[in-house]
């Protein structure tokens, strides 16, 4: 988005970690179905 390019280094550094966090989240939920 156009908007992102508005952002502040924190805000970016905010938002990569947030999507880190969102993967390691999903692949946890995938792992407990695997050991399930």
């Amino acid at each position: 988005t156009p908007q992102s390019k508005a952002l502040t280094p924190e805000q970016q550094k905010i938002q990569e970690l947030e999507a880190r966090i969102a993967r390691i989240e999903r692949e946890k939920s995938i792992l407990k179905k695997a050991t399930a």
